[in-house]
């Protein structure tokens, strides 16, 4: 499994789920290592490479050298998102032209003209076509049909091999019960919570949930690191939530904690620019919370109308989705459904079915 190369200075989503799925294959007697690109040009030996990002192409292309010069097959799981809501946001914000247009065309003819236009301006980047000639190459192991049409439009490709594996969430997790006392009661004195679990970054939107609930005052807990590439980001979340009050913010819980918050929230958001589908929300779901997510996300595929969706450019959309669901009753079939269909066991025995078709 080859990951993105700064994994053991940053952890996240991405590489814990690796690292479970990892756990679980070798149960089924695979030899399965975790690499960074660079790691793997160190005289590795593999049957299969299952590469696990293509947004950094320079790790990417030399993880696809290699395996042309070994002759292995090649798998990707892309976890490819589409960055042209929050480029146009940010566009909106900042770009005078794109400011004009949109007094010309309305808001959202010029958000047609945009993707358009980086549509256009992107088949002839370099970046793109060095992505596009790997993707070409492999064999697709996208987690939805969301991201697979996702990755035909964006690149071109409609005739690749691929198989649709769902992620999955670690049911090994959900078996203790030796949780830190002074924080439970913490969480017990604080009633039905709010909670956002994720790095604390731009993309993640935690600025937009504190604002958007700025005349509400519902406990808003945000556990997670603050990305060490968006610092300012991190301490103008902090500042948000200084300002709004009753919001508390948690570095970091050990997965039995974890689940001892997620039991105590009433609601779980995840507002972000982009997910892929966002295991938190699975995980959150499993533990009988009400869900909200943002809709630019595959996670629809996985909950349908068991959750509530949002768009994170709208404060409003924000703040009525979250309201909607702290308002409602918790799902009482929601955890098994979650537990039973998605899966890290299920996941992981299908993707070793996938392997053995190459080896």
């Amino acid at each position: 499994m080859v990951v993105r190369d700064d994994y053991r200075k940053i952890s996240g989503g991405d590489l814990i789920y690796n690292q479970i799925i990892a756990e679980y294959l070798k149960s089924y007697g695979n030899d399965i290592k975790i690499l960074s690109s660079k790691e793997l040009n160190q005289k590795v030996k593999a049957d299969v490479v299952h590469l696990f990002q293509v947004y950094s192409i320079d790790s990417a292309d030399s993880t696809w050298e290699w395996v042309k010069k070994q002759r292995v097959p090649l798998l990707i799981s892309p976890l490819y998102e589409d960055p042209l809501p929050y480029w146009f946001y940010n566009s909106m914000r900042t770009n005078q032209l794109w400011k004009r247009i949109s007094k010309i065309f309305g808001t959202l003819q010029t958000r047609r003209i945009y993707d358009l236009y980086h549509h256009q301006k992107l088949i002839v980047s370099t970046v793109w076509k060095r992505q596009r000639r790997i993707l070409a190459s492999a064999y697709w192991v996208p987690n939805s049909f969301y991201e697979l049409r996702h990755l035909q439009k964006w690149f071109r490709l409609r005739n690749q091999k691929y198989s649709v594996i769902p992620l999955g969430i670690d049911l090994d997790k959900f078996g203790g019960n030796s949780v830190n006392k002074n924080f439970s009661q913490w969480l017990i004195s604080l009633g039905d919570i709010i909670t956002q679990v994720s790095r604390v970054e731009p993309r993640k939107n935690q600025a937009a949930l504190i604002e958007a609930l700025s005349n509400d005052y519902y406990p808003i807990v945000i556990i997670g690191k603050p990305n060490p590439y968006h610092t300012s980001y991190y301490d103008n979340v902090v500042e948000l939530g200084e300002k709004r009050g009753n919001v508390y913010f948690v570095d970091y819980l050990d997965k039995i904690n974890l689940l001892e918050i997620y039991k105590h929230s009433k609601v779980h958001v995840l507002p972000s620019w982009s997910e892929r589908p966002g295991m938190v929300t699975l995980e959150a779901a499993a533990c009988g919370c009400n869900v909200v997510s943002t809709v630019y996300s595959s996670i629809q595929e996985y909950l349908g109308d068991d959750a509530w969706y949002c768009y994170p450019e709208r404060l409003d959309s924000i703040q009525s989705s979250v309201k909607e669901a702290f308002e409602s009753p918790r799902n009482p079939y929601l955890p098994a459904k979650v537990r039973d269909e998605f899966n890290a066991r299920k996941t992981a025995g299908t993707l070793n079915s996938v392997y053995h078709q190459f080896v």
